[in-house]
């Protein structure tokens, strides 16, 4: 996917569960692993490091519009 999106909000809230990891939730919510620096970039505050996701961590999913709309 090369076409570049802005975040307008947030979609859902997502708790980590074990295992996961920000490409596997992007696969979930948008059907593409590709999605995932758009979480991290939401969820910068709370993210020390996007490679070691805790268990029980809330993420706000973001919503996204093309950037070019």
């Amino acid at each position: 996917d090369t076409i570049e999106y802005k975040i307008v909000g947030d979609k859902a809230t997502h708790t980590v569960e074990s295992g996961e990891t920000l490409t596997k939730i992007a696969l979930k919510f948008y059907g593409s692993k590709n999605y995932w620096p758009y979480i991290a970039i939401h969820n910068k505050a709370a993210l020390k490091n996007t490679n070691a996701l805790s268990v029980g961590l809330q993420l706000a999913i973001p919503e996204l519009k093309p950037a070019n709309e």
